[in-house]
Formats: C-alpha cells, structure tokens, sequence
C-alpha cells in the first residue's frame, strides 16, 4: 500500500490494515505522518457496530475454524494449504502451520482437545502449556499437532508447534486405487469431519472422529514411544510421539426406497452416479450418538457401541434415517446435506441443506425390549432470511441446558 494513502486512513482503518499488511508481507504499514491533518473524531466508523475484528492472513477460503478449550487462541484452516493460530484476546497471528502440508490440497477441519492441566513444578522449564490440535484436510491425511506455549504470557506470546502424528485415509482404509497401470494419479479421499471425543464406552481413552468419502471412523489416540523413551524422562519442550489406531468405522450404503431402484431424493449433476458422501458428522456425548450428513440429503444416526461391536451390515440395519418426503420443496430439489449440529442434551438436532434451509429434529432414545429405540421428530423448518438457494455450511445451538439454536 502507498505510504501516502495509508497516511490518510482514519485511526481504527489503519491499524487493520497495517495487521492485514504485516500478515501478508512481514512488516507494518508506514505509520500515520504528523503532517497529515487529524481525522474527523466525529466521522461515524464505516465498520459494522457488531464486527469486533476482521482477520487476515490466509489468501483463499477459510473452510474450518475451531476455539481452544480454553477459549484463548483460534485456529484456522484454509484453501491456501496452511493452518493459522490467532491469539483471541489482541487479534494477532501467533503461529503458522505448514509442516508436511501438500500446497496442492486444502486444508478442511481443524480441532482442538481438551487436555488436562500440567503441572508446573519445574520452574526452569519454559513449558507453560500445552494444547493438541488435528487438522484433516483434501488429501485424506489426518494430522495431529503439538503445542507449546512459550514466552511471556501478557506479551510476545509464541507456539511452537510440532506435527507429531500422520495418518492417510487412502492407505489405512485401503481405499480403491483403480486401474494400477492407469497414470492417472487416483481420488484421495476428502475429509469433512474432524471431532476429539470421550466416551463412556471407551474409558480413559482419547479418540478422534474422521469422515472421508462414505466412511466415518473412530480412532485410538495412542502413545508411540519406544519401551526405553517411557522408562526415561522426557524433556519438557519435547513432542509426544503419537499414533491413531483405528477402533471402528461405517461404511454407509444408498437406501432403495422402491425395489432395486435407489432414488437420490436431493443429489444432482455434480453427483450422477449418486455416490453416498458424508460431508459432516458429529457425536453427541449426552446420549452416545453419531449422527452424519450425507450427499443424498439423509441424515444417519447410529449407537455409538453399535460402531464397535456389530458387523458393518448390522450398523447399516441398526441406523435411523432422517429425511423428508421426497418432492417435500415444490420446484427444488432441497439439495445434499452439508452440516449437522447437536445440542448439549443430545436429544436435539440442527441439520443443514445445500438449499440454504436449516431443519430442526427433536430426538428420543429409549430401551424398548432389550433394543434401543430412537425416535426423531422434525419440528422445525428455517426457510428464510439466508439467501435463496445459497448453500449453509453450519449451525450451533447455544446456551444452558435448554438450548435454542
């Protein structure tokens, strides 16, 4: 930016765009020349009265974002191949992520755990905290990161990050690599999903959630360390060698509403051949569910112990579907699912179509004989207010225990 136009910035303006500038080229914009007259104090800011602070730093589409669990930094992940860290409290870029990051593929989903306090009884060691981060991305690796929180804690703070886990979709999951003589390089899997859990029926167990192309997946978060590194203490400001074990996945199938014939309710001429996709999926530790957004406009809802224990055939038999009728949107065809939210009591459901609508599903889960019974209800269509035919990428309840959406 010209030195002399970025002189005649008002105060508030200035000051984004010199973060804006320094993200991108490493240093500040000049500052504000004393020559320059003074802004009008009484000229009203064009900034919406809502709008906090408006971030830069990636150069394309963010597609994931995801709070710390303790609210204090934000993470980004971006088409532009990398992954951000911002340090919430003063807007800044504390850390970029780019460490075996393939500039060919976007990065898609980015989330936190929550890890226990550690102790801080080596005062000579520079370790303050330590945070945990997975990022998923369009070349079907998961990546687990770890971080270490260096520096003063008013000022200069830094992370210094090391990715410390890597796991292909494409060869875990052996998925088809079609023709080996063909020298076309093959499909990698897309990962939409990305969520660290804890379950009752894996106690004492951290587990993270993947979805790419028709498969949901629960891994093990595991210790890799050698006999002989557990034996010896290990430096403070040293990555914990980590590694995902698969515990379970489902592998979903179209549904045939009529005979043989599979009828895609939603899909359209991006999916022909009606593939099935999940393009979200979520577990709700209230009620041990796992809910997924498919391509052909259902929602799957499945017991998380079904995952683990059944064959994936009893897994597709024991799942409950969410849809509406077919032709339910005179003049549209609704269009795929891209989103799914729970509430904190797992009994509420917000689910999102690519036509811009949000649905609302109330959820019962009861024993009945010896099975669990799950009951859905749709008690609310949001048709309105987003732009017509606009696709919807997300909702959230928030709240107390009673949550609105």
């Amino acid at each position: 930016m010209n030195p002399e136009r970025a002189a005649q910035l008002e105060p508030n303006t200035f000051q984004e765009a010199s973060i804006l500038h320094s993200s991108f080229f490493g240093r500040p914009l000049t500052s504000i020349s004393s020559s320059q007259p003074a802004s009008n104090p009484s000229k009203p800011s064009t900034r919406p009265q809502n709008e906090r602070m408006c971030m830069g730093g990636h150069r394309e589409t963010i597609f994931g974002i995801s709070f710390s669990p303790d609210g204090r930094f934000l993470a980004t992940a971006s088409q532009d191949s990398t992954i951000r860290i911002w340090e919430v409290s003063s807007n800044k870029l504390v850390s970029t992520l780019t460490e075996g990051l393939d500039v060919n593929f976007e990065c898609l989903r980015v989330a936190w755990m929550e890890i226990e306090g550690i102790s801080s009884a080596d005062q000579h060691s520079r370790l303050t905290e330590k945070y945990l981060l997975a990022s998923a991305g369009a070349d079907g690796i998961a990546r687990l990161w770890s971080g270490f929180l260096t520096g003063d804690k008013d000022a200069n703070v830094k992370l210094d990050w090391n990715c410390v886990c890597t796991l292909d979709h494409f060869v875990e999951l052996k998925m088809d690599a079609g023709d080996a003589s063909s020298s076309v390089e093959p499909e990698r899997p897309q990962i939409y999903a990305l969520q660290f859990i804890r379950t009752s029926i894996m106690p004492y167990q951290n587990a993270l959630l993947t979805a790419a192309n028709d498969v949901i997946c629960f891994w093990r978060i595991e210790d890799r360390s050698s006999p002989d590194d557990r034996n010896t203490e290990q430096n403070a400001d040293e990555p914990t060698k980590m590694k995902l074990v698969l515990q379970s996945s489902l592998q979903f199938r179209k549904i045939s509403h009529s005979g043989d014939t599979f009828i895609n309710q939603f899909g359209g001429a991006r999916n022909p051949d009606n593939e099935i996709y999940v393009f979200d999926s979520a577990y709700s530790d209230a009620t041990n569910l796992v809910g997924a957004a498919l391509s052909d406009g259902t929602c799957r809802i499945v017991p998380f112990d079904r995952t683990i224990s059944d064959t994936n055939e009893a897994k597709n038999e024991n799942q409950c579907v969410l849809s509406l009728p077919q032709g339910f949107f005179p003049g549209a065809r609704g269009g795929h699912l891209t989103a799914l939210s729970w509430d904190k009591t797992g009994c509420r459901l917000a689910t999102c179509i690519a036509s811009g609508r949000v649905v609302l599903w109330t959820i019962v889960v009861e024993e009945y004989k010896g099975y669990l019974r799950i009951d859905p209800s749709c008690v609310a269509i949001l048709d309105g207010g987003h732009d017509p035919g606009r696709p919807l990428f997300g909702a959230k309840y928030y709240g107390g225990d009673d949550e609105v959406s």
